[in-house]
């Protein structure tokens, strides 16, 4: 039951903001710029809302989602990650993650270094809504890699080409 906010998370050798069983928190309007690994990374982590986080040109990851379940994640911004291997990380990457609420994100890549996709939910995710997310030009093979065959895919979801929804589906 804490609040994480208004902070600059720059230069980590790790990554800027990292919670493993942290539970019915917030992280708002957090600045994680240039950190060794992730800007922001959740492990096991579950009934949060991280809203209004700023995640730009960290190495790995923008924000990262593992094994976390029902958190709203609404209105980040991630900007020109995976700056230490070209089309290996994403902007943001959800995986083992189920019951969350993706909305709201914007994402853009690099024109040097591209991250792989605006957005990559993996298989093993389960029932997220995603809905709202602006991923025009933010991966470079897609903006969003559906891998899951149970995400709610809700309105107002634009990438780059835009698509049909299905299972497996890219925009």
């Amino acid at each position: 039951n804490c609040t994480l906010s208004n902070n600059t998370c720059r230069y980590n050798k790790g990554s800027g903001i990292y919670t493993n069983g942290a539970h019915r928190n917030r992280i708002i309007g957090n600045s994680c710029s240039e950190n060794d690994i992730n800007g922001l990374a959740m492990m096991s982590s579950h009934n949060n809302i991280v809203k209004d986080n700023y995640l730009d040109r960290n190495k790995y990851n923008g924000l990262l989602s593992g094994y976390c379940q029902y958190n709203t994640f609404s209105d980040n911004f991630a900007f020109e990650n995976s700056r230490l291997g070209d089309k290996q990380y994403d902007n943001f990457i959800f995986f083992g993650s189920s019951f969350n609420s993706i909305q709201g994100k914007e994402a853009r890549t690099a024109t040097d270094k591209y991250a792989r996709y605006g957005m990559y939910i993996v298989s093993d995710c389960t029932s997220n809504l995603v809905t709202n997310n602006d991923l025009a030009q933010s991966g470079f093979f897609y903006g969003l890699n559906n891998a899951s065959t149970t995400t709610l895919k809700g309105a107002g979801n634009r990438g780059n080409p835009v698509a049909t929804w299905s299972t497996g589906d890219y925009i």
